[in-house]
């Protein structure tokens, strides 16, 4: 009896620091480094300066992720090399 209660303590002990540590990682983002959102990138198009949370991500012919202004800019974005 005692070897069970033992058992199914740890077992309950296990489970509950296994789920905060779950719950603490799924709430992180990556993109909440200090200074990911602040930063300013420029529109290879428009030759803009736009921070980087208002930019969008495209990529190019190559592969290579560049960051636009606004929409009208998408289209060129995706030609270059």
């Amino acid at each position: 009896m005692t070897r069970t209660t033992s058992l199914l303590t740890l077992a309950l002990a296990l489970s509950i620091s296994g789920a905060a540590f779950a719950e603490k990682h799924a709430t992180t983002k990556h993109s909440t480094k200090k200074g990911w959102n602040t930063a300013m990138v420029t529109c290879p198009i428009m030759k803009a300066k736009v921070s980087r949370a208002k930019a969008i991500s495209v990529r190019t012919k190559s592969g290579k992720t560049v960051w636009v202004c606004c929409k009208s800019c998408i289209a060129s974005a995706k030609k270059l090399k």
